[in-house]
């Protein structure tokens, strides 16, 4: 028969039928030791395209049936598939009553003693084996035995600057400070239906769908403006490379046209995103968002989109643009007193995101982004002046690194990330000034601070970093231990002549101790002496590629050398402290530099060493220790600490915090639910079983396709999944929080 393990998305072959009494299996991909039980023959088409319960893709409902959403395929090694397993043939034993055949009656015949009462004999019910622990491999056993003492990094001095303050080495946006005219950038509602665009988005197997709006029209080229999670939908895979966008114009109506959109620029900050569209067949009148009207409270809105997407189309027509009525029912200001959301009343929905939001005669409000869950229509729009910033080029705050000492100078690097889909901004500078106190800043009306006197000025370089992002990166250099204060501005200049300068950020000048890895052994030179390491504990230089898939007992991490090629003679295994805190990092999609602290294990016969990485040291700029696994602080997060020692909680009720993926496996009668790390990767020690009734409200199709932030209420039960698994734990509650971490739905 063919099984499906639990815990990955391999298919085995095993002999069938078992015996009751029959021992567990391993998984030839994951390790994992589970009974196998064997997948039915479908009963019906709706089981297979159950979106929550399938892994293959799903095509969009139609309008006879109800609606459905694709399943996401989420990027932390999750279940591809489910496991619906019908229950052991149990062969019925039918007693029958041990009655004798009709005799004839016999005169005067001895009257029949009654039987003795037999009693039944007990049966001592089977029971399955506890599968056993694993256990480490024999050929391994000595490298686990002992402990090893592991070995720091050494401490060296590094030059660095120490910000003094607060303040942020940023500049003001490239904005006008003049209202636009009241009687300009009113658009009919024809022209806002037209401008409005339906986006579909594809990302390996996940498919998602937003709203969008023309920003600006030139030539046959579009710009769309919609929000940074429609088009980067978080439950994507970043293997399987950039999202693929589609737009769709007039859609579902007889005239709709699509195009292939490109991303050209992202801020996952402000959760805004443009697309570009060329060859277009029409030109919409864009909606201009330097002409937004003055808010108020009260006032009448209108927010466009195409909410629920594909599941409120008719046949096979893209849905036609839902248009609703709100008002602004309050204007939320940020830190620096300036609008930061505009909440709205009225009918916003999932697939209204990157909707435009506009006044009664069309001018721009804002970019519709989020609805509070659980409440009577309340929404959030962010202003149309944070999109006109976004589009004018945006410079984030800039950070300073130090890159160590070069002929007694203290060399430091100063990069600030930008945002400019339109190449507006056409070069930097940065002001460098030093002395022993620095004078007091002064403002200016026209670039936001005037420059300090007698500062040095160093031309920055403006690179591209991606398709939707590039950098200003800069270099200077200080007297090494000479230059007590240093103060830094940075100021920017547009196409259009306008210059915009930072408020001067001190910093004060210190010598930090830092750990470095140049006691490090390159890989190559390692390898080639490995029989002088056997038996010694040895800091080795090489990379390393996520994952650390288990072995029985015991995990292999995936090492390289600095050429990214795997050592053929070699293979490195980590107890499951290591492995744990290593699966906790945030997933990659490159080889990163490491120090790895190796007990080095004698040759094999077949001409193999085996290492055990007891310490893993990730290496950043200027050859410095940057962080260290396993960690030897506690940590703060419930949820890392249950993980790291699921048998230290068993019996207790516990509140954490993680993300809640929508998508529910196992058996319907024993459900299964992702749950990850803020890191967003799985915990790999726990397995997260419930009751069905909060299974089945998983699948709320207002929370598919994205990761949500939620509090969890668990409890960690006396029992390992398959008896050698990881540690079962139930989900009592679901709470899925708000930014400000307030319940916007509780799942019970």
């Amino acid at each position: 028969m063919i099984v499906q393990c639990p815990h990955c998305p391999a298919r085995l072959n095993v002999p069938f039928p078992r015996a009751a009494d029959a021992p567990p299996i391993r998984c030839p991909r994951c390790q994992a030791v589970f009974q196998p039980q064997a997948e039915p023959t479908p009963e019906a088409a709706a089981e297979d395209d159950d979106p929550y319960t399938s892994s293959a893709p799903r095509a969009e409902p139609s309008a006879r049936r109800k609606p459905a959403k694709a399943e996401k395929k989420f990027p932390i090694a999750l279940v591809a598939g489910v496991l619906v397993a019908t229950g052991a043939v149990v062969g019925l034993v039918f007693a029958f009553a041990g009655g004798d055949k009709p005799k004839p009656v016999v005169a005067n015949a001895e009257p029949e003693q009654p039987k003795k009462p037999v009693t039944p004999k007990k049966e001592t019910p089977k029971t399955t084996p506890t599968p056993p622990k694993p256990q480490i491999p024999a050929e391994y056993a000595e490298l686990f035995a002992a402990t090893v003492t592991n070995r720091p990094a050494p401490t060296v001095l590094v030059p660095g600057l120490q910000k003094v303050g607060r303040d942020e080495l940023t500049v003001p946006p490239f904005l006008a400070k003049v209202e636009a005219p009241a009687d300009e950038g009113k658009m009919t509602l024809d022209e806002t239906k037209k401008a409005t665009a339906y986006l579909k988005v594809a990302a390996g197997n996940v498919r998602g769908s937003g709203s969008g709006f023309v920003i600006q029209a030139s030539k046959d080229e579009l710009l769309i403006a919609t929000n940074h999670h429609v088009i980067s939908p978080r439950s994507a895979n970043p293997a399987d490379g950039p999202p693929r966008v589609t737009v769709v114009f007039e859609s579902g109506s007889p005239g709709e046209w699509e195009r292939p959109g490109q991303v050209v620029a992202t801020d996952s900050e402000l959760d805004l995103a443009i697309v570009r569209v060329t060859k277009a067949e029409r030109m919409p009148k864009p909606i201009n968002p330097d002409l937004s009207p003055k808010l108020m409270e009260t006032m009448d809105i209108r927010i466009c989109g195409f909410p629920y997407g594909q599941a409120l189309a008719l046949g096979t027509r893209n849905p036609n643009i839902t248009i609703g009525k709100g008002t602004v029912s309050s204007i939320r200001l940020n830190d620096a007193n300036k609008v930061g959301q505009v909440q709205l009343d009225g009918s916003m929905n999932p697939g209204n995101s990157g909707g435009p939001v506009v006044d009664t005669e069309g001018r721009l409000v804002g970019v519709a982004v989020a609805t509070i869950k659980g409440s009577s229509g309340i929404g959030l729009a962010i202003p149309a002046h944070e999109l006109a910033s976004l589009l004018a080029g945006r410079v984030y705050p800039a950070v300073v690194l130090p890159v160590g000492t070069e002929g007694g100078q203290a060399a430091f690097k100063v990069l600030a990330s930008l945002v400019d889909p339109l190449r507006k901004v056409n070069g930097a500078t940065l002001h460098v000034w030093t002395g022993d106190k620095a004078p007091e800043p002064e403002a200016d009306d026209a670039s936001g601070w005037k420059p300090l006197p007698n500062a040095t000025k160093v031309e920055m370089s403006n690179i591209e970093l991606g398709a939707t992002s590039r950098a200003l990166i800069g270099d200077f250099r200080l007297p090494a231990g000479k230059t007590p204060v240093v103060a830094l501005q940075l100021e920017c200049r547009s196409a259009s002549g306008a210059v915009v300068v930072s408020k001067p950020v001190i910093h004060q000048f210190v010598l930090n101790g830092v750990q470095s890895a140049s006691d490090a052994i390159p890989m190559e030179t390692f390898q080639k002496n490995l029989a002088k390491y056997a038996g010694q504990v040895v800091a080795v230089r090489g990379k390393m590629v996520p994952g650390t898939p288990r072995r029985g007992a015991v995990y292999e991490v995936t090492i390289s050398d600095d050429a990214d090629t795997r050592p053929a003679n070699l293979t490195f295994l980590a107890d499951r402290e290591v492995a744990t805190q290593l699966n906790e990092l945030p997933p990659e999609d490159q080889s990163l530099p490491v120090r790895l602290t190796l007990r080095v294990g004698k040759a094999a016969a077949d001409g193999t060493t085996a290492a055990r990485v007891t310490q893993v040291d990730f290496i950043g700029r200027g050859n410095r220790v940057i962080n260290t696994v396993p960690s030897t602080e506690a940590t703060d997060d419930p949820l890392v600490a249950l993980n790291r020692a699921p048998e230290k909680f068993i019996g207790q009720t516990i509140p954490v915090i993680g993300f809640l993926s929508p998508v529910v496996a196992g058996r319907e009668e024993d459900p299964e639910l992702s749950v990850l790390l803020i890191s967003e990767q799985r915990p790999g020690n726990l397995h997260f079983a419930t009751s069905p009734a909060i299974a089945a409200k998983i699948k709320d199709p207002a929370l598919r396709g994205f990761l949500h932030v939620a509090r969890f209420t668990l409890r960690v039960e006396n029992k390992e999944l398959d008896g050698v698994g990881p540690r079962v734990v139930t989900v009592l509650k679901i709470e899925i929080v708000d930014r400000d971490g307030k319940p916007r739905m509780v799942i019970e």
